[in-house]
């Protein structure tokens, strides 16, 4: 029997790729050893990353496999990079069988994690800190280029 290690990342927060995978990495660390063990060793395992829509729907995973006694664990970020401190960014949830029809049937309403599209997200955020800046002036932590493009585009208009 092959077995298939679920993990659900917070679909809202857009992280990169190397965020998600670390995530993954981080919640995936924290199952009990007792229930990856045997995972680790056995050449056919799957790993399926999904995507929840947000902290409540995490939440809401969290406590339906709690109830139905399915060992997960939760990975919350510090906050460093890419998301606000304390967010909820990943479950991990113990290796399953692959053939079993109720584990099936509880991840069958998740889709594919497909990653964020960050480099849009991240353009927009600098456009409206350009826009804020044009209207309000410097301040002390705003970046060379951004100063030296506000200057071009005074000048240009």
């Amino acid at each position: 029997m092959s077995k298939v290690l679920y993990v659900i990342l917070n679909g809202s927060l857009n992280m990169t790729a190397g965020k998600a995978a670390a995530q993954t990495a981080h919640a995936v660390a924290m199952l009990p050893t007792i229930h990856t063990e045997s995972f680790v060793q056995d050449y056919r395992r799957t790993v399926i990353v999904l995507s929840a829509n947000g902290r409540e729907q995490m939440d809401g995973i969290v406590d339906y496999l709690y109830d139905a006694g399915i060992v997960c664990e939760a990975y919350t970020d510090e906050g460093v990079n890419e998301v606000d401190a304390f967010s909820m960014t990943a479950i991990a949830v113990e290796p399953i069988e692959e053939d079993d029809e109720r584990t099936r049937a509880i991840f069958s309403g998740l889709n594919l994690y497909k990653g964020g599209n960050n480099h849009y997200q991240r353009a927009y955020n600098e456009l409206n800190d350009l826009r804020w800046t044009l209207q309000n002036g410097f301040e002390d932590n705003t970046p060379w280029y951004v100063k030296l493009t506000i200057k071009w585009l005074r000048k240009n208009k």
